[in-house]
C-alpha cells in the first residue's frame, strides 16, 4: 500500500510530495529517530565536557556526513575584527557567525524586534 508524504528541508522549508510504500515510511519514521537520538547523544556529550569545566573548546567544530563519510573539523580560533580595513573587516568570527545563522535560517533583529 502506497502512502503520500511530504520530504521537507529541515533548513529552508522547501517540500516535495513522495509516493512510499508503508514499510519505507515506517523504515524512515525509524531513521528520523534514530538520528535524532543520536543529536541528544552527541549534545549530551558536549555539554557533559563543558559542565566539567576542565577542558578548552575550539571556536568552531563542524560535523558533517559526506558520501557516507564522517567529517569532523574544527578552527581553533577565529579573528575579531580589523580596525584597520575601511570595507568588510568584521573578522572570521562575525563570519562563521553569519553563516551559522544562514545554516539555521535566525532571522536578523531589526529595529522594529
Amino acid at each position: 500500500m502506497a502512502v503520500e508524504i511530504t520530504n521537507k528541508c529541515d533548513r529552508c522549508g522547501r517540500s516535495e510530495s513522495l509516493h512510499i510504500s508503508h514499510d519505507e515510511l515506517v523504515e524512515r519514521i525509524e531513521e528520523r529517530k534514530a538520528v535524532e537520538n543520536t543529536v541528544n547523544r552527541i549534545t549530551e556529550a558536549i555539554s557533559e565536557i563543558w559542565d566539567a569545566g576542565d577542558s578548552k573548546f575550539p571556536s568552531v567544530i563542524t560535523i558533517m556526513v559526506k558520501d557516507n563519510q564522517l567529517i569532523i573539523q574544527d578552527k581553533v580560533s577565529l579573528c575579531g575584527p580589523d580596525e584597520s580595513r575601511t570595507r568588510g573587516g568584521h573578522g572570521c568570527e562575525a563570519r562563521v557567525q553569519q553563516l551559522v545563522s544562514e545554516i539555521h535560517l535566525e532571522k536578523k533583529k531589526t529595529k522594529e524586534d
